[in-house]
């Protein structure tokens, strides 16, 4: 075979770049082995929870409904202030791929298991309904919140808890568990330290000071995709991205142990460059609907993605951080 018939050529070299641009999704649950196990109620609590239980099941029951409603109308206006924050972008964003992939909309079925409920704070507020969703495999954490005291609580992310991976213990729901500060010094790094450091560590491609966070499927997933892209695309185009923590919302919720389950929301900016001389390419039709439309591009392409992550924090003097539950998706695009 001659070395010009070995050579990617400019028909390839776009294949290779709308084949790197395929709908980003979280993954890890689908994929891995060993059990996951969401460990039972503590016995005891301190304090009075933030929501009861007949009034948790009550919110419940009207996210349920607001869910498939907007699932079926793909529009902001019909999931209403019961879906809200990355699950509602998350869902704007599948309904506008499944739209353009001709896809009839599945509502998703939740099995309610078990509450995690913090004791009363000031706003905002929130609580976790954990279940099952018809379909995947894996349990799944849902975080209700309610921002102010007038609003309403609203489903902020649905997250699928890892292949093998652990729930921590914490206090019963019928008595509430303390709920943490964003600066809290108990644990072995501050909740709003969890977050920045978890980016830091998806921007250094997992080197990290110290045994900070335990590799996880998740992570791996991640870190794997951005270098598969640049092997594959070195010839055509840079692959860039950054993961940039989002602090406005951290929920942390004290375990059992003394550790925490700290919540939070990181941000990915994830560039396809095209190389001066190269061809561009055309964009998955699924992914052009998050672009306006926009089907070809001549020099860069951009994905925003949002992750909502669940970490298990020991106590301070403890470690590493584990992560057990992710969720991760597009919500934008834009090519160029």
């Amino acid at each position: 075979m001659s070395r010009r018939a070995t050579l990617p050529g400019r028909r390839g070299r776009a294949t290779a770049l709308a084949a790197a641009l395929a709908v980003t999704a979280l993954g890890a649950a689908a994929c891995g082995g060993g059990d996951t196990l969401v460990k039972p109620e503590a016995a005891v609590g301190s304090g009075y929870p933030s929501v009861a239980v007949p009034q948790a099941q009550g919110i419940l029951d009207a996210v349920d409904l607001a869910v498939a409603n907007g699932t079926q109308k793909r529009t902001a206006a019909a999931f209403g202030d019961r879906v809200i924050g990355p699950y509602r972008n998350f869902a704007l964003a599948k309904g506008k791929v499944e739209a353009a992939r001709k896809a009839k909309p599945a509502v998703p079925e939740f099995e309610r298991l078990r509450l995690v409920v913090p004791d009363a704070t000031a706003w905002p507020r929130f609580f976790v309904a954990v279940g099952n969703v018809k379909g995947e495999p894996t349990p799944v954490l849902r975080l209700l919140l309610s921002p102010t005291a007038r609003a309403p609580y609203g489903l902020w992310s649905e997250l699928s808890m890892l292949p093998g991976a652990t729930m921590p213990q914490v206090a019963a729901a019928t008595t509430g568990a303390p709920a943490l500060a964003q600066n809290d010094a108990t644990l072995v790094q501050s909740p709003k330290d969890v977050v920045t450091k978890f980016a830091a560590y998806l921007n250094s491609s997992g080197r990290q000071e110290g045994a900070t966070f335990e590799r996880n499927e998740f992570a791996d997933q991640v870190i794997s995709r951005l270098a598969a892209d640049r092997k594959r695309l070195k010839a055509a185009a840079t692959v860039s991205s950054t993961h940039s923590p989002d602090l406005r919302a951290v929920f942390t919720v004290r375990t059992a142990d003394g550790g925490a389950i700290v919540i939070g929301a990181v941000t990915q900016k994830y560039t396809v460059a095209v190389k001066a001389g190269q061809p561009g390419a055309k964009v998955d039709p699924a992914l052009a609907a998050l672009a306006n439309g926009k089907v070809r591009f001549g020099k860069s392409f951009t994905r925003t993605a949002v992750e909502v992550v669940a970490f298990a924090v020991p106590k301070r003097g403890g470690g590493p951080i584990t992560v057990f539950a992710a969720q991760k998706g597009d919500v934008a695009a834009a090519a160029s």
